[in-house]
């Protein structure tokens, strides 16, 4: 396997493997850190109630963060053209469905960070 990628596509795909991972592993140890830089005001744990799952499940997704990273990581050197084919339909797919929870409130403004980084990887994944 080469070490580095051979084309745009390949660093695209090294680019947005370093990000997922990089905010993964700061999910998993600075949750309230990443809730910040999401434009989320952290809650301390003294005030949580007992039905808030807020860190279960932001622990569940900074884990497959990290592991999609992960994957981003290692198809980006061996070029893998199927794989970043494969991932093109459903980066424009969390791009339209952030875009939506944004536009219907579900989602404030600064949680939206992601739908251009989206919407541009979609549009490089293809070789």
């Amino acid at each position: 396997m080469r070490p580095l990628p051979r084309s745009l596509s390949g660093w695209t795909m090294a680019v947005f493997g370093v990000l997922a991972a990089l905010l993964g592993l700061l999910g998993l140890i600075a949750p309230d850190a990443l809730l910040t830089a999401m434009g989320f005001e952290p809650i301390p744990d003294s005030r949580r109630t007992g039905g808030d799952h807020t860190l279960v499940f932001l622990t569940a997704s900074s884990m497959a963060a990290l592991n999609m990273g992960v994957y981003y990581i290692l198809a980006s050197p061996a070029d893998w053209q199927p794989f970043f084919r494969w991932t093109a339909p459903f980066q424009l797919l969390t791009c339209a469905v952030f875009t939506l929870a944004v536009i219907t409130g579900r989602a404030s403004r600064a949680s939206s960070a992601s739908v251009p980084r989206e919407g541009l990887g979609a549009s490089r994944a293809w070789p």
